[in-house]
């Protein structure tokens, strides 16, 4: 992250707008931040230049948040997106996975966790605020240990090990005969599922819950 990130805040309340902007502003080195207050504004802002990062609500007055968001990854598939919202049932959580957000903030968090969203994702890595991690681990409640509830798909626990391998996303496409995209999908649900920081705390978590075992 840098100086030159650029970011869009799509949000239908202008003070909370504003808001968002003046704590990025404050607590992150950014000097490119643009702001829509509804989806025709976002998309006009889509057609003049292009963002590192966008930050969407999904409840929006005049078009569906869902849809701005594949609008979003239809024109650039390789874009980051946080979605910024208060509302926490589960089929809209499900809806943001299969959407493959790189980050869940609830509305209701601290700014704090904002931040760090963005911080996360802009490195590379994908974030989820302790709110969504929580009602994401409830949905998948097929493995439980201590207080934490997980469940991971073959293929997932296979892209862990792949990971603790050393294999880096385009080595383990190729292991694996997916797209590199596909990994990344599946890279960002095991960490919304395991409620995982970044891909160092997703591979301690693993190993310390017994998913994986470390390679002899």
């Amino acid at each position: 992250m840098n100086s030159e990130t650029s970011i869009l805040l799509v949000d239908d309340h202008y003070l909370v707008l504003e808001g968002l902007k003046k704590v990025l502003e404050q607590n992150l080195t950014l000097s490119h931040i643009s702001t829509a207050i509804n989806g025709k504004e976002a998309v006009s802002l889509l057609n003049s230049k292009p963002f590192d990062l966008f930050i969407l609500d999904i409840e929006l007055p005049d078009c569906d948040g869902f849809d701005l968001l594949n609008q979003i990854r239809t024109r650039f598939p390789d874009a980051k997106i946080i979605i910024n919202t208060s509302h926490d049932e589960l089929w809209t959580i499900k809806r943001m996975i299969e959407a493959n957000v790189d980050g869940m903030v609830c509305k209701n968090s601290d700014t704090i966790h904002l931040c760090k969203a963005v911080t996360e994702i802009l490195n590379g890595e994908s974030y989820y605020c302790p709110i969504f991690s929580k009602i994401y681990r409830k949905i998948n409640n097929d493995v439980v240990f201590d207080d934490i509830t997980i469940k991971l798909s073959d293929r997932e626990i296979e892209v862990i090990e792949a990971i603790i391998d050393g294999n880096n996303t385009s080595e383990i496409a190729e292991k694996l005969c997916l797209s590199e995209n596909t990994i990344e999908s599946h890279r960002r649900r095991i960490m919304a599922k395991m409620g995982a920081r970044n891909v160092a705390d997703m591979v301690v978590k693993a190993i310390q819950y017994r998913i994986v075992t470390l390679p002899k």
